[in-house]
């Protein structure tokens, strides 16, 4: 779910001083993407919107993500919002628990 080696490259990277900040900021911006998406609201710029989410979690770990906006991508007309949903939830409560664990 979570590319923990990924997550070590950008630590090591940025630092560890920034890696807890970059963490939050890419929550907020994942979460205010995903938000209205939830509330049943999807925007008409899908092929764009799953290629900035797929951007955003390759670049913090975030694989199953991914590898959803990737497939996704593909045929943009099939989207399963509940299924992105889902996975981003899964994902950031994996993000969270992994980094509770190494503080």
């Amino acid at each position: 779910m979570i590319d923990w080696k990924r997550f070590d490259e950008l630590k090591n990277e940025i630092g560890e001083d920034a890696i807890m900040e970059i963490a939050e900021i890419f929550l907020e911006e994942m979460s205010e993407v995903v938000d209205p998406i939830r509330q049943g609201a999807l925007p008409k710029s899908i092929p764009h919107l799953l290629h900035f989410l797929k951007g955003a979690a390759l670049n913090v770990g975030f694989s199953d993500l991914a590898n959803f906006c990737t497939m996704a991508e593909q045929d943009p007309s099939n989207l399963n919002a509940a299924t992105l949903v889902s996975t981003f939830d899964a994902s950031k409560s994996a993000f969270l628990l992994g980094l509770a664990k190494t503080a």
